[in-house]
């Protein structure tokens, strides 16, 4: 870990009140270090409720969502992939992930040129 981490200063008084932040985010980035491949919202969401930590808000995973954006400092999003810890070697693309990331990696090919395999 890269020293304490602390968020509660970078969100509105009225986002998500009753969240650790100085726990949520650093949570997080141990179960994505620990599942080993980018993982998208809602999965972060149940693991971490399943560790006793509940995201308060109209909508739970939106919100998640949006605390980790604001910790962009600490944590990446990969398009059609996923949350990933910043400066962890980013894994290739796996069977285990969602087709959305196959499916993103198959347009960047497209956007580069580089031909459909046959």
């Amino acid at each position: 870990m890269r020293g304490p981490l602390s968020f509660r200063a970078r969100l509105k008084a009225s986002a998500t009140p009753n969240v650790l932040l100085d726990e949520l985010v650093p949570a997080a980035i141990e179960i994505i270090r620990a599942t080993g491949r980018p993982m998208g919202r809602k999965e972060i969401h149940a693991a971490l409720a399943e560790r006793g930590l509940e995201v308060l808000g109209a909508d739970p995973v939106r919100t998640l969502g949006a605390i980790l954006w604001r910790a962009r400092e600490h944590i990446d999003s990969l398009e059609g992939r996923g949350y990933w810890p910043k400066g962890d070697p980013v894994p290739p693309v796996s069977l285990d992930e969602p087709r959305a990331a196959l499916m993103a990696q198959r347009a960047a090919r497209r956007a580069q040129g580089i031909p459909k395999r046959t």
